[in-house]
Parts: structure tokens; C-alpha cells; sequence
């Protein structure tokens, strides 16, 4: 699955909506996710900076 910025909830009824899915996943499902999306920012973030000293 790809996630790019059109999948970020925008309006109150998307995040009330995105927020009610989530408050129904096991507690594990949502340290997993949580966990998989700081890995994709991160990685997202350190390979789309051109020229970055600190790599």
C-alpha cells in the first residue's frame, strides 16, 4: 500500500472518521502501524533531501 498526501484526513469528518477506525484496532495494531509510519517518514525524509551532510 502507498501512502501519499491525498491519504492524510483533511476535514473533521475524515479525521473523526480515520480516528473511529483506529480507536477499534487492537492496542498492537496500533504500536505496529504507529511504529511502520515513523519508519516511512523517516526514511521518506532522509532519501528525498538531495545533498544531505549527515548520510
Amino acid at each position: 500500500m502507498r501512502i501519499d498526501a491525498t491519504d492524510v484526513p483533511t476535514t473533521t469528518a475524515e479525521l473523526t472518521a480515520a480516528l473511529d477506525i483506529h480507536s477499534r484496532l487492537p492496542r498492537w495494531a496500533g504500536e505496529v502501524g504507529g511504529a511502520l509510519a515513523t519508519k516511512a517518514v523517516r526514511w521518506g525524509l532522509t532519501t528525498t533531501l538531495p545533498d544531505d551532510p549527515t548520510r
